[in-house]
């Protein structure tokens, strides 16, 4: 009784029928989209033989064995891929009871956001995106891999597309190996991400001036940078070419730069 009342719970969810299939067989359908999971069918006896008599997915009879108390129907065996329209008919003897789908949420529909384009220009002046939709995204996010950690760069909201659910976002690379992603933000919290867009820079690597340090740190060039001290609190963050640290007490710190992490004293 509890597993009728489980799966009628999810009947204004998904597509699902009992019809009459042809003289001594009824048929229940459901429809639904392929979420990488498989369906469990509860399988009545009936006059010592079992009630489903055929499997039909997407309209070609599975291979699943049936003649069992409980079986599954096996998606995986039929190649489809995530988010692909499922339409299941179960056909059974009409002298039986009806069988029972333990587990129809596994084809319930997801809005699934999906990144495209991610790359940068033959410069890695911008990175650019696209997605399939912009439904209850709060922001977009571009994160670098700088410092073996990803490290915010900007925010983007949906509405700032260039075209179409197209967006773009000015980027600066570090010298060597650079790598960014988009991370999708929605309203309820939910996070999507993009696979990263890849870049080889040969960009001069920025050094960083190891006279006594006192008041003011200075590069070669300008870079991002992030000052930390010995215990880990981040204290000083931000993109310039000399460092005010005047506000710093004397001592050892650390400090992350271009794609670097060293340390210094502050005398």
């Amino acid at each position: 009784m509890r597993l009728n009342f489980f799966f009628l719970t999810f009947l204004s969810v998904l597509c699902c029928n009992i019809v009459e299939a042809s003289p001594g067989n009824k048929s229940i359908s459901i429809n639904g989209s392929y979420n990488g999971k498989n369906l469990i069918i509860i399988n009545p006896i009936v006059n010592d033989k079992f009630a489903v008599e055929s499997v039909i997915v997407n309209g070609e009879a599975t291979l699943d064995e049936i003649k069992s108390s409980v079986f599954e129907i096996d998606f995986s065996l039929l190649k489809l891929n995530i988010g692909d329209t499922v339409s299941v008919d179960i056909k059974y003897n009409s002298e039986s009871e009806t069988p029972i789908i333990f587990n129809p949420e596994v084809l319930e529909y997801k809005d699934l956001l999906v990144f495209s384009g991610v790359e940068t220009d033959r410069k890695a002046e911008y990175l650019y995106w696209s997605i399939n939709k912009t439904d209850n995204i709060e922001k977009f996010e571009i994160e670098q891999f700088r410092w073996e950690k990803w490290v915010h760069i900007a925010y983007v909201s949906p509405k700032d597309s260039v075209l179409k659910n197209a967006y773009q976002c000015k980027i600066n690379p570090h010298c060597g190996k650079n790598a960014w992603r988009v991370k999708s933000i929605s309203s309820n919290g939910n996070l999507s991400f993009s696979k990263p867009a890849k870049y080889l820079s040969r960009t001069p690597e920025v050094n960083m001036n190891k006279a006594k340090i006192t008041d003011i740190i200075s590069f070669n060039a300008t870079t991002m940078y992030q000052i930390y001290s010995d215990k880990g609190e981040k204290l000083l963050s931000g993109k310039a070419a000399a460092i005010d640290v005047s506000s710093l007490q004397p001592g050892n710190y650390w400090i992350n730069y271009d794609n670097k992490t060293e340390s210094f004293k502050k005398k």
